[in-house]
């Protein structure tokens, strides 16, 4: 087949790794967020019964030393058994009971055994009192007052809970909760659930509340959380929402939190009612910088959020865990993709609801970028069962890409369809455990269809579709051939890629049924298309090259009422090419009221199409304070191999305050590291830069 072909869509662009970097959200939700220690799976090994609850009593006389702990664990055997086991680490056990029994037990360095003064036949109940003392190794953390204010509290995901109270530290095994915590006044406690009671005697001067949760709960969302807090409080359906605040941090709790009424709203009435209605929802904002974590009815937030524009999409975030983690809950980590997957793409629909379309496309192709930037040095399934490091999985596989998932299920299923079975999904397995296979099966059955071969390929599997395509218009015939070319390795996806070519100035709209590696396609077309574009709103997690004229490229950037389709035109231009496709670019880059991945793409287009006059503009564009901005023309005066940006990009090196700019300016001059200017930098950075980052990727440059 012969092609006429001076223009390329761009692969994803080394620079994207700074924009994702420098991206908050990349790393609230992920990065950021203390999780607990290395622990792969609960370390109980013969597991003979079923909690039932944990009633815990905690006492911080010195709340900045140690507590005492009295836990009552309730559970049931499943077989005769004379011993028990739990997780337990670190805490000194002081004794143990069985009603007024005193039971013998035996530490190792992770498990407590008790012994059972007689065997105790399947079925039968019993409670174990175990009293406790000392300061936790891990998972309860105390703030000293540096970052904020004192502050104690507990982020144990996903196997931390063992460090500060005896329990089956697994998610497989849900259990009722009560905890009374006693604190010096002023300070008070939250916890999960309804608040029951709650006292203060003045000598001495102590505050002890009963916080109760009525509902399944899993070990690593108990939570406590200890601080001098005023509550924000505000109401939805009748129930209490509640936003723990210093009294300084008020006025940006009130912003931040605000809409979550709103929120509520959209996700009870799209999904199922609020599951903890006839308790509370509560935000509880600690002291430092980006986590959050989705406590069961108590939120913990990081309070750096609240002064980031992507606070309000960290806490739509974890409210759409309150369904998807904290009602539906994973029984195995590494199937965490139901808990963020469902949480990111849900945090995405929210802002669909009330933004349009638009901020949906927005929001997808950055989680492509993010995905993207991830797999290249990760490149897993989102399922892999014989993973047994359940900490890698927090990472935009799961999120990102999970989230994608959820995003084509929307479009294979139907937005009907899909939102029947997200809502069977819920109601099937509300308060209990999930697996992928049970997702799939709902989703079958609802549908009709088979999605094996869905699931096989976008959950099972590690990549994604690479496509490299291209198209010839047979006048003779009036027909349009497309040859698609799958260049990932490993097997064939199958996907149905939307096309849609504008013909004599209507749209015409079809699907391309790509099954194999290799395949051309043929397809009827009146006269040759004047514009042609794949996936135009973006619904297949991929890459795709597709070669064409330049001139459908300019036409593409010129008539595309939507901003996605200027991207990808303005990407397609990155070639050398005519003085039209130059003045179209640059008047892209320059038009600040483009958005900002049009302009992103337009600078790094100009300069990968070696045109000396596109060093001016980018390199004023140094100066503007938009991050992006800077970036983007780094990236194209990079690509524009113009030795003028050397001294530029090695200012930006040796003095931006921003450890990602500076990042982005080393990655700039990478063609140019034999130049004494650029090496010089490089090497200054490479052993001065103050960021560790900024230091390994100068030595890997200055390495290549």
């Amino acid at each position: 087949m012969v092609v006429s072909s001076v223009a390329v869509a761009s692969p994803p662009s080394p620079f994207d790794q700074f924009r994702v970097l420098a991206d908050p959200h990349y790393h609230i939700i992920r990065g950021e967020r203390p999780k607990g220690p290395a622990v792969i799976f609960s370390a109980v090994v013969d597991k003979p019964y079923d909690v039932k609850h944990y009633n815990l009593a905690l006492n911080f006389p010195e709340p900045d030393n140690f507590f005492e702990g009295v836990a009552e664990i309730t559970v049931e055997s499943l077989r005769r058994i004379n011993q028990i086991s739990f997780d337990f680490v670190g805490m000194v056990v002081d004794a143990v009971y069985l009603g007024d029994t005193t039971l013998g037990f035996l530490r190792n360095e992770n498990i407590l055994t008790v012994g059972l003064p007689d065997f105790v036949d399947s079925g039968e109940e019993l409670k174990i009192k175990i009293v406790y003392h000392g300061t936790p190794d891990s998972g309860m953390h105390i703030s000293d007052g540096t970052n904020g204010y004192f502050s104690i509290f507990t982020l144990v995901e996903p196997e931390g809970a063992r460090y500060w109270f005896p329990c089956f530290d697994a998610p497989s095994d849900k259990a009722l909760s009560d905890l009374t915590i006693t604190v010096p006044a002023p300070l008070t406690a939250v916890s999960n659930g309804a608040l029951i009671s709650s006292s203060q005697s003045l000598i001495p001067d102590i505050h002890t509340l009963h916080w109760r949760e009525s509902h399944p709960i899993a070990t690593y969302l108990i939570s406590v959380t200890i601080a001098d807090y005023i509550v924000v409080e505000d109401e939805w359906n009748g129930m209490p929402l509640q936003y723990f605040v210093v009294d300084e941090d008020r006025e940006k709790a009130t912003k931040t939190f605000g809409r979550t009424a709103q929120m509520l709203e959209f996700f009870s009435k799209s999904i199922a009612p609020y599951p903890f209605i006839d308790e509370k929802y509560a935000i509880v904002v600690i002291p430092g910088g980006g986590g959050a974590m989705e406590h069961t009815t108590a939120t913990t937030f990081g309070r750096g959020l609240l002064d980031l524009s992507y606070g309000e999409a960290v806490a739509v975030h974890e409210l759409a865990h309150h369904w998807w983690g904290d009602d539906l809950t994973l029984t195995d980590w590494n199937h965490l993709w139901l808990n963020e997957g469902f949480a990111s793409y849900f945090d995405v629909l929210w802002y669909e609801s009330i933004e349009g379309s638009s901020k949906l496309l927005e929001r997808m192709e950055k989680y492509r970028r993010d995905y993207l930037f991830e797999s290249r040095e990760n490149n897993v399934p989102i399922v892999n069962s014989k993973n047994s490091d359940y900490n890698s999985l927090f990472n935009a596989i799961t999120y990102e890409k999970g989230a994608w998932v959820l995003h084509m299920l929307r479009r294979h299923l139907g937005d009907d369809l899909f939102w029947k079975g997200i809502q069977d999904y819920e109601k099937a397995y509300r308060y209990g455990g999930v697996l992928t296979d049970d997702l799939q099966n709902i989703m079958e059955r609802v549908s009709g269809k088979n999605l094996y071969q869905f699931f096989r390929q976008w959950i099972y599997t590690a990549g994604h579709p690479r496509l490299d395509v291209d198209f010839e218009y047979i006048r003779a015939e009036k027909t349009g051939v497309f040859n698609v070319t799958q260049i990932q390795d490993g097997d064939a996806y199958e996907v149905d890629l939307p096309v849609r070519v504008k013909i004599g100035g209507k749209w015409q709209e079809m699907a391309l049924p790509i099954l194999e590696k290799n395949q051309n396609m043929y397809v009827s077309l009146e006269s040759e298309p004047e514009i042609i574009r794949f996936d135009p709103e973006n619904w297949v997690l991929k890459e795709l090259t597709f070669r064409q004229p330049e001139v459908r490229w300019i036409t593409q950037l010129a008539e595309s009422e939507d901003w996605y389709g200027r991207m990808d035109a303005a990407r397609g231009l990155g070639v050398s090419g005519s003085e039209e496709g130059f003045q179209a670019l640059l008047s892209r880059f320059q038009d600040l009221n483009e958005h900002q991945l049009v302009r992103e793409a337009a600078a790094e287009a100009l300069g990968k199409r070696g045109d000396s006059r596109a060093f001016q503009p980018l390199a004023d564009s140094l100066g503007q304070k938009e991050y992006w901005v800077r970036v983007a023309a780094i990236a194209g005066l990079s690509y524009l191999m113009d030795e003028r940006a050397i001294p530029l990009m090695a200012d930006i090196l040796r003095d931006d305050e921003s450890a990602w700019m500076r990042m982005a300016a080393a990655r700039g001059l990478l063609p140019f590291k034999k130049n004494p200017v650029a090496r010089a930098a490089l090497e200054h950075a490479a052993e001065k830069d103050e960021s560790r980052e900024v230091r390994a990727l100068a030595r890997k440059i200055l390495d290549s």
